[in-house]
């Protein structure tokens, strides 16, 4: 057996050290590898030729004189060449055939522009030729953006002296959805910011565009508000250490501007407004037991006016901070028990006929506060309680349909969540079949790809209305410890089924093209974790990264492996023979 094993990873090593290699899998493979350089998510249409160009970092430029000075596009190219070229130029002499130059082109009208938008253009095209005129075309910034991440892709490396290879290729891409985004909890647990970082680059490295920032809930009110620095000082779980302040603030949208996220934060009313109530809990309603108060603060008292003038405050700093045009309100479990045990509201309600009637109050609620966001001139996105307790909300509202029985046996099923708000006529973002925070042994993965957002009872024109999804990691039993590992590469599932065609489902070769992008992220530094047993060629996650002083150069560990390696194998032959 070792003689056997022997001879294979000398092979192994010789032959290619990028690939994705499976050690003794249990199951056959219906493929063993997907081809070098494939991209994920996959592109509309590619046309990949056997004809293959050498690229040496020393000789190699990104052609950017039609466009002229656009920061987007100058710190994308700085920073894919980092990316791209991640080890020393090969000694030898070089190839006849290198790709010296690719010309970034826009074609719109649009130029640099500074934001990304719901609308934004992030199709592209890919030339890569023989003759010298290899380029990446868009309209807008943002598809040059995506267009650079494919190219990134192409490129390979065939052997262990590092030689840079890409396949002549025409690529035409486009996304299937215009929102694809990712939901990051930061308020069950802290997530410092050099993790939400790092995440961003993943969801960049994947096509998302949409980072979901779940900032405050009942547990931690982290955002350093400067209209009321009171929310953080006590509503945090430490005023100093565990808060994002507007400098971190700041640095998370840049940072995803760059890469053509947009950066969405959720400020959740009338629920889950526990931490809002530590330092205000003039605006929260006080819960009674018995006719008398018990101290627990609930949702937000709808009947004061002093808490719309607190909500109009807070939302005006928080639309001028993130820049986006939407901002998401949450509006989910809203529970009525607190306000039905307040004698000051029962009264209120009285007076005005609506016994008992606690779905109108919180359409009371969400109507003010609906007209507060337009009047700041912003637009919103509520998650889908609202709709099924019957709350009329207005026409441009977008609605996230996150309920599922797979989440919570008394759930509808999300395909009802579906019909019933493209019924209505309101745009819908789908997230129920995406919540990563519920694991399983396994490549758990799968049953996110096969999920088809359109599969739902309901017409064409309501079909239109799903403007895309989002994956979801709530921060109950996640921190900065595990939660890069907890979400790459399985949000990798979910962002080639919002950005590729409907029929890209091959589910055994998204398995082999999903491991060689998982050794794609390793590579770049993002921890994701394996989905098969195996490995990627020479790199492991932290490999060049040892810890203390008695640790030897990864380098020299890998060489004195292949040495291992190769003598074992010749003594197995030996006995063979």
């Amino acid at each position: 057996m070792f003689c056997l094993y022997g001879i294979l990873i000398c092979c192994i090593v010789v032959i290619d050290a990028s690939k994705v290699y499976y050690i003794i899998p249990e199951l056959p493979l219906k493929y063993t590898e997907a081809a070098p350089g494939s991209p994920w998510p996959q592109p509309q249409e590619v046309d990949s030729l056997g004809e293959v160009l050498a690229i040496r970092e020393s000789r190699f430029q990104f052609d950017t004189s039609s466009i002229g000075q656009c920061e987007v596009v100058d710190m994308a190219v700085k920073r894919y060449k980092q990316v791209i070229f991640d080890q020393t130029e090969s000694a030898d002499e070089p190839p006849d055939v290198l790709l010296n130059t690719v010309s970034l082109e826009l074609e719109g009208d649009l130029g640099c522009e500074e934001y990304p938008t719901l609308d934004s253009d992030e199709s592209y095209m890919i030339e890569i030729k023989t003759d010298g005129d290899s380029k990446i075309k868009a309209a807008q910034v943002w598809g040059l953006l995506r267009g650079l991440e494919t190219f990134s892709q192409l490129i390979y490396q065939y052997n262990d002296e590092g030689e840079y290879m890409i396949n002549v290729t025409t690529i035409t891409d486009f996304p299937r959805y215009k929102h694809r985004g990712f939901l990051l909890d930061t308020s069950r647990h802290f997530i410092p910011i050099p993790i939400i970082l790092k995440h961003l680059d993943a969801m960049a490295y994947n096509k998302f565009n949409v980072f979901h920032w779940h900032l405050v809930d009942h547990q931690a009110f982290a955002f350093v508000s400067k209209t009321y620095p009171e929310l953080s000082e006590k509503g945090a779980y430490h005023p100093e250490l565990k808060v994002y302040k507007p400098d971190d603030v700041s640095r998370v949208i840049l940072y995803a501007r760059l890469r053509g996220i947009r950066v969405i934060p959720e400020f959740d009313t009338p629920g889950h407004m526990e931490s809002w109530g530590r330092s205000h809990p003039e605006i929260i309603t006080m819960c009674y037991e018995n006719g008398q108060p018990f101290g627990r603060l609930g949702t937000i008292n709808p009947i004061k006016n002093e808490s719309y003038r607190f909500v109009e405050n807070l939302f005006r700093e928080v639309i001028d901070v993130f820049q986006d045009e939407f901002v998401h309100l949450g509006a989910d479990e809203v529970t009525y028990d607190c306000w039905a045990s307040n004698p000051e509201i029962q009264e209120w309600m009285t007076d005005r006929g609506w016994d008992g009637d606690y779905s109108t109050l919180e359409e009371f609620y969400q109507t003010q506060l609906f007209q507060i966001i337009t009047d700041l001139k912003a637009k919103y996105i509520i998650w889908q309680d609202p709709i099924d307790n019957n709350v009329t909300v207005n026409p441009d509202t977008i609605v996230q349909v996150w309920k599922d029985p797979s989440l919570d046996p008394i759930l509808p099923p999300y395909r009802e969540g579906l019909e019933k708000v493209t019924k209505l006529g309101l745009k819908t973002i789908l997230s129920a079949p995406w919540y990563l925070n519920y694991i399983s042994y396994g490549p758990d993965w799968k049953k996110f790809y096969e999920t088809e957002p359109e599969d739902f009872q309901g017409t064409e024109e309501q079909k239109k209305l799903l403007i895309g999804g989002e994956a979801c990691m709530w921060a109950e039993y996640v921190d900065g410890g595990n939660i890069i590992a907890r979400i790459w590469p399985r949000a990798a599932a979910v962002a080639e089924r919002l950005w590729s065609a409907k029929d890209v489902r091959d589910i055994d070769m998204a398995n082999v093209r999903l491991d060689q992008q998982r050794c794609r992220m390793v590579r770049r530094g993002i921890n994701a974790e394996p989905i098969a047993p195996g490995y990627c060629g020479r790199y492991e996650y932290a490999m060049d990264d040892p810890w203390g002083s008695d640790q030897t150069n990864a380098s020299v560990i890998n060489n004195q492996a292949k040495i291992i390696t190769i003598v074992a194998s010749i003594i197995c032959l030996l006995k063979v023979l």
